[in-house]
């Protein structure tokens, strides 16, 4: 059984390898975010300082790890079901969009 991948299957197959490496990267920065950077320092002077950045705010480093996953999830389900990727896009927007602001008031009243 010899059957050639057409080059559309090869590419999907491709950038689903390429979104489950930034899913798996994304989880290892967010669970470990100074041990993750650091084993990537070195190199070009500029490549340096960013990673010197990011290993001194964790936090920051967990929240763009968060955004790698959600990347790598997408860019997955586009290969597998390309509406519900955009699907799922549409719905997050809107429900970002009609969502209220809190009032400043409701923040200063929560603090006391």
């Amino acid at each position: 059984m010899n059957r050639r991948l057409s080059n559309g299957q090869l590419s999907r197959r491709i950038t689903q390898v390429v979104g489950m490496l930034a899913v798996g990267d994304g989880v290892i920065a967010a669970l470990a975010p100074v041990e993750h950077i650091r084993l990537w320092q070195g190199g070009p002077h500029l490549w340096s300082d960013t990673l010197d950045y990011l290993a001194q705010r964790p936090t920051l480093t967990r929240v763009l790890a968060a955004g790698e996953i959600a990347l790598g999830i997408w860019v997955m389900l586009r290969q597998v079901k390309p509406h519900a990727a955009h699907r799922l896009a549409r719905n997050e927007m809107e429900r970002l969009a009609h969502r209220a602001p809190p009032s400043v008031g409701s923040a200063i009243e929560q603090r006391a």
